[in-house]
């Protein structure tokens, strides 16, 4: 596994794991959302990231995709420290603005831009690298899904998520410190939920 440097825009350095996709993985991709594309978009909108020297990444279907879940995705969500900044560099890679929906078109790919400005139970600030891809690490997904899935029950799909990703990955209560404060009992919790239901299956 190698390790990547990330420099953002306020000149602070973080290094995280890089990942590349397995095979396998980029398959299986391919076959949920219909052919790579969306994998292809999430590649150019991590350059324009890095492009205008702005902090973020992807997060969303894709983020849990790439950290180790397949589910099926239709769109790229992006967190950035300033979208003014991104959507123009967006622009300038041909990304189409939609300004009914308020999000970016590349191609059949919508972008959804997510900012500091936006109302977020949690937001992001570590990011690194898979398969080419500037993704929210393990962590911070896990405490943005967590934040959104107990604060509204119309968000149970990020609980879903925190559950399939704990499962996928064999995540267990040593990965407490790696969630935000606010939400390690949360996440504590939900362990203990799901190995008591695995011991009730035996």
């Amino acid at each position: 596994m190698r390790e990547r440097t990330l420099r953002f825009g306020r000149g602070t350095n973080a290094v995280y794991p890089e990942r590349m996709l397995r095979p396998i993985d980029r398959l299986a991709l391919e076959m949920l959302v219909g052919d790579s594309t969306i994998l292809d978009v999430a590649r150019e909108v991590s350059a324009a990231l890095t492009e205008a020297g702005l902090e973020g990444g992807v997060v969303g279907g894709v983020a849990v995709f790439l950290h180790g879940y397949r589910r099926s995705t239709v769109d790229v969500d992006i967190y950035a420290s300033d979208l003014e900044r991104l959507a123009a560099a967006l622009r300038e890679r041909g990304f189409v603005w939609e300004a009914d929906a308020r999000q970016f078109r590349r191609g059949e790919v919508p972008v959804q831009m997510l900012g500091v400005n936006d109302r977020l139970p949690f937001r992001p600030e570590r990011f690194g690298e898979v398969d080419g891809v500037r993704v929210v690490t393990l962590g911070d997904l896990l405490s943005m899904k967590l934040a959104s899935g107990t604060g509204s029950v119309t968000r149970a799909r990020d609980l879903a998520d925190v559950v399939d990703l704990v499962r996928t990955i064999g995540l267990d209560k040593s990965y407490t410190p790696r969630i935000a404060t606010p939400y390690r009992d949360a996440f504590k919790r939900l362990i203990d939920s799901i190995r008591d239901e695995e011991a009730g299956a035996k």
